[in-house]
């Protein structure tokens, strides 16, 4: 991501509404749904690895407090574009690939 990390307020209604009435995110991220755009960063055909479209932590969250902030609400999430999502996944598959 470039330049300050901005935060938008998350939209609970919407996420509700596609929840109850779309199908199964993970099955769609799976499925390849370009509905679903979340960057996929590996796939074994046995396991996946996906970047969430909503990323809910910035830079500097304590560990110990991940868990509980990544799930309220009300801290927004951190907006980001569908090519610095790209670039995110690009970065993490080639670290992966130098393991």
């Amino acid at each position: 991501m470039t330049g300050p990390i901005q935060r938008v307020p998350f939209d609970v209604e919407s996420y509700s509404r596609r929840s109850r009435t779309g199908p199964c995110f993970v099955c769609a991220i799976v499925d390849r749904d370009p509905a679903q755009p979340e960057e996929i960063v590996y796939d074994d055909g046995t396991h996946i690895a996906f970047l969430a479209r909503f990323a809910a932590l910035p830079p500097g969250v304590p560990y110990e407090q991940q868990q509980y902030h990544a799930l309220m609400a009300e801290n927004g999430v951190v907006e980001h574009t569908p090519e610095e999502a790209a670039a995110l996944a690009a970065e993490i598959r080639d670290a992966l690939a130098a393991q």
